[in-house]
């Protein structure tokens, strides 16, 4: 189980380094540093937290954790929102391109809250951590 509290909390990191890197791009856009049309972002159930989350180990590890159900709803508006940053850019919008990252923003530090909240369950709720309905852990 140690094994387990410990790979929900490498991913939490992890999750948390991808979400800075996808931010990053939309401010870099902003600012005119790089390019980054919104049609090539990915969306919520298409980024590394989003296939965890939808398919992989995370609802069949971590579901059961305080947490785990309330990153859904801000990580899909961190996702929305810097599409529609970048939409709003590419039109000519700087002030609706500056409310969505400031919605961005703010949804994300949602998400980093969450993602915290479920590695300190999975630290101290580490026999709920990835096993079957009998208590045996179920292989990673």
């Amino acid at each position: 189980m140690v094994i387990s509290s410990t790979a929900l909390r490498t991913f939490v990191e992890l999750a948390k380094f991808d979400h800075l890197i996808f931010k990053f791009g939309i401010y870099k856009a902003f600012l005119g540093l790089a390019e980054l049309p919104a049609d090539s972002l990915a969306d919520h159930r298409s980024c590394r937290l989003g296939q965890w989350y939808y398919s992989g180990e995370g609802v069949s590890c971590f579901s059961k954790l305080p947490g785990y159900r309330e990153i859904e709803p801000p990580h899909q508006q961190v996702h929305k929102h810097g599409k529609q940053a970048l939409m709003s850019l590419e039109n000519g919008d700087k002030e609706a391109s500056i409310d969505n990252i400031a919605m961005m923003e703010e949804a994300s530090m949602q998400v980093i809250t969450n993602l915290e909240r479920l590695a300190h369950a999975g630290e101290s709720n580490a026999h709920i951590l990835c096993t079957d309905e009998s208590g045996s852990d179920v292989p990673q």
